[in-house]
């Protein structure tokens, strides 16, 4: 039993990676974004991010506007050149962020298999072209998932056939194979959907609403991941309360010094 008050260095708040997908105009960037207390930056790959800044909630779900205030975007990259200045930058000033965010994941990796094969004089990427953007891609992850902060990289959504069953499956829209190794990345693989919501009018006429949900269960159609083994099937599309749930059933304690010096060495 631990002995006086809870000093904040004793509690080990989780870092969170996500890949978020879903087709376009879901609103992926607004859930990414949506965030009202941590600091958010944008690498702006897909030119998406004029909807998070109108975006000013909506009531009906609870979901809560775009604290402008709490976001810094880099716009309109549209170069490998530009991304590596951007992404210099941003490493040297990560510690005034709580979270980072690449919309898209799966621009950047078109972008970088372009210039990649142009370079090596290829009309289209040639097999080594792809091994080089996997190692590109691969070596990206590895960095952001390393940094002190929460990471997001949205993707586009694309209907793959599975391996073995054969199964039609949404899944992250990546390439090559990448789309096999990425999942390894990320606590959280979720499908941000948007589904028409049947209500009947006292009247008794029926009309629908837009409804949208993040899956964060896989079946046998959705691909999905929560190493936190916290969220539901379906949560609703407020980033604060999904990496909240996350990070609650994630958190650690530390040991009382009493239970963290070594052990003696056993005797012979």
């Amino acid at each position: 039993m631990l002995n006086g008050p809870l000093s904040l260095a004793t509690i080990q708040l989780p870092k969170i990676t996500a890949c978020l997908y879903g087709k376009a105009g879901v609103g992926k960037t607004v859930f990414a974004c949506n965030s009202q207390s941590t600091r958010t930056f944008v690498f702006d790959i897909d030119d998406g991010t004029f909807s998070a800044k109108a975006w000013r909630g909506d009531p009906a779900t609870w979901t809560p506007g775009t604290r402008q205030d709490l976001v810094d975007v880099w716009p309109r990259i549209k170069t490998r050149k530009e991304f590596e200045a951007a992404f210099g930058w941003f490493l040297q000033n990560h510690r005034r962020y709580g979270r980072v965010v690449l919309d898209t994941a799966t621009e950047l990796q078109n972008l970088f298999l372009q210039e990649i094969a142009e370079k090596a004089g290829h009309q289209i990427p040639a097999m080594q072209d792809w091994g080089v953007g996997l190692l590109v891609m691969e070596h990206l992850a590895r960095v952001m998932r390393g940094l002190p902060l929460d990471v997001i990289w949205n993707c586009h959504e694309i209907i793959a056939e599975e391996a073995t069953s054969r199964r039609l499956m949404f899944r992250p829209s990546f390439k090559g194979q990448f789309k096999e190794s990425y999942a390894k990345h990320f606590d959280l693989i979720g499908r941000l959907c948007l589904v028409d919501h049947q209500v009947k009018a006292p009247d008794g006429t029926v009309h629908f609403t837009p409804q949208r949900f993040l899956q964060c269960r896989p079946n046998q159609y959705i691909e999905a991941k929560d190493r936190s083994n916290s969220l539901t099937e379906m949560e609703p599309p407020i980033l604060d309360y999904v990496f909240g749930k996350m990070i609650h059933a994630t958190t650690w304690v530390a040991a009382p010094e009493s239970l963290s010096t070594p052990a003696p060495a056993l005797r012979a």
